[in-house]
């Protein structure tokens, strides 16, 4: 198989990704699928998928994996053809789908959304003969679009744990879930657009109490969910915090809260 000399990588899989922290690739479990041939190599920062169409034509060589929050990947990503002739295309990854976001030549930034939960990746596709093919990666950054801010205050079943789901963009569907509350009991979503921090009931307030969603009941689980679509209008930067708090015997002042998530629509 012939490679194109402008790529230096050793062959073969390395699946070290214990790599910078800002890239945050620790979440992640990436497999690889090269069952028709080919060459990959994966590090914490760089990628390469290396095909040859004179020994595979129609290959198609790809790494997956699954994020366990949902976020924005960011990359950027150089297609390369061998002797210049056009010879594969480069391909993202996502669920079941595949989306094509380069043919013959690429030399630029990519971004690309992905669901918790989803499998997702990057691949590529040879189907010139007798010419290999070369799609190099670098440059990863993973953008969570929720994070944990902690703050929460055990009931008689311990620690209500809160998580939010969905990509936080205009016209999205996302949601927040409930688990580990106290089962059949009154609650309360506090939505705020900043942070707060503040002593509560023998616990911590996590967002200033902007809207405040009562009324609302725990399941025999103890579980409750809730979501929303944003609207179309809201604005790159838009910031927000939830926390649920729950009637609880149990709590320091009969009361029991979730951890507090921050959500932002990223750029």
């Amino acid at each position: 198989m012939r490679l194109p000399a402008l790529v230096p990588f050793a062959l073969g899989l390395a699946l070290t990704l214990a790599g910078p922290a800002s890239a945050q690739f620790s979440q992640f479990a990436w497999t690889l699928d090269d069952s028709q041939g080919g060459v990959a190599n994966l590090t914490a920062e760089e990628m390469l998928l290396a095909g040859d169409g004179s020994i595979f034509s129609g290959a198609e060589i790809q790494f997956t994996t699954s994020s366990v929050v949902a976020g924005r990947v960011r990359l950027h990503a150089i297609l390369m053809p061998y002797d210049g002739v056009c010879s594969g295309s480069a391909f993202f990854i996502h669920g079941t789908s595949k989306s094509d976001y380069a043919t013959c030549y690429f030399n630029d930034d990519l971004q690309f959304d992905v669901t918790q939960g989803q499998t997702f990746g990057f691949g590529l596709k040879t189907f010139s003969p007798s010419f290999p093919f070369t799609n190099y990666l670098s440059a990863f950054e993973f953008s969570p679009y929720w994070r944990d801010l902690g703050g929460s205050l055990a009931g008689s079943l311990g620690a209500p744990a809160l998580a939010g789901s969905g990509i936080v963009q205009p016209g999205h569907v996302v949601g927040l879930s409930l688990a580990g509350a106290a089962p059949a009991a009154p609650a309360a979503l506090i939505v705020g657009f900043s942070p707060l921090f503040a002593p509560f009931k023998g616990g911590v307030l996590v967002p200033s109490p902007d809207l405040v969603i009562a009324g609302l009941a725990t399941g025999p689980a103890g579980a409750l969910s809730f979501s929303a679509t944003l609207p179309a209008t809201v604005p790159v930067g838009f910031t927000f915090l939830s926390q649920f708090w729950v009637v609880d015997a149990g709590g320091p002042a009969g009361f029991a809260a979730s951890n507090g998530v921050v959500a932002q629509v990223l750029p």
